[in-house]
């Protein structure tokens, strides 16, 4: 697995949980952008954002990195995740995404995991 984490305290966080429990992760430091971190793989089954706020050419460079079952994963609040684009903002369907499923994260009024994935744009 990979992680990517832009702020350096978070990034150290990451690479020092993963390294304790064990886990096989790449811990990434650095922000998502157009052109994504070399250290992520050409095809991805499941990618989880928190960060919902992304411009339009990095929404797109991720969703062709996912395999044709693949999932996006958002976790978010009451909005809705937004695409940056020149002139205002979107939605995932514009950037090929479909809302699979959203499930509420417990004791939250909010709070929610949303599933997105590709599989019946690209059939």
């Amino acid at each position: 697995g990979f992680l990517v984490e832009a702020r350096q305290k978070k990034w150290a966080f990451l690479k020092a949980a993963s390294r304790r429990a064990r886990l096989q992760v790449c811990c990434v430091g650095g922000r998502l952008a157009s052109t994504l971190p070399e250290e992520l793989p050409e095809e991805i089954d499941l990618l989880t954002l928190r960060a919902i706020r992304l411009p339009v050419e990095v929404w797109r460079s991720l969703v062709a990195r996912l395999s044709p079952k693949g999932r996006l994963l958002v976790w978010m609040g009451s909005r809705e995740p937004v695409v940056q684009r020149a002139g205002g903002q979107g939605c995932l369907q514009e950037v090929g995404l479909t809302e699979l499923e959203s499930i509420r994260v417990l004791e939250s009024q909010r709070r929610r995991i949303v599933s997105y994935g590709v599989e019946a744009l690209r059939q």
